[in-house]
């Protein structure tokens, strides 16, 4: 992918997540999106929530990338560099289905099990 592609992924990711930021109530303020708001964006037929899911999960996925380079918490997601958001995107659905039972909790932590689940770290 280019610089460019990068950049702008990056940049509709601040977005979005700026924009989530500032929509969010005050007692949601810890966690922003719920598995089932995420599956909800990722599930759409509308183009604009679906670009808004995948780019919540590559802006996750760099996140853990980050993360597991700047600091020593020990590494969990060991996702290959050539993978597609497109495929991240079915492999959080796929997750997001499998365990309906936790579409309740946080977006991200449930974004980080199919994740780890998908790519786990050789041990």
């Amino acid at each position: 992918m280019s610089m460019a592609k990068d950049r702008a992924r990056i940049t509709v990711g601040v977005l979005i997540a700026l924009y989530s930021l500032s929509a969010m109530p005050d007692d949601q303020a810890i966690t922003y999106h719920n598995g089932n708001r995420i599956l909800g964006y990722c599930e759409s037929d509308d183009s604009t929530e679906r670009v808004a899911c995948m780019a919540y999960l590559a802006g996750l996925a760099d996140m853990t990338e980050v993360i597991a380079y700047s600091t020593d918490a020990a590494r969990v997601v060991c996702k290959p560099r050539e993978v597609p958001i497109k495929q991240l995107r079915r492999i959080f659905i796929k997750y997001a289905n499998d365990n309906p039972e936790s579409l309740h909790l946080s977006a991200a932590s449930m974004v980080r099990a199919a994740f780890t689940e998908a790519f786990p770290c050789s041990r």
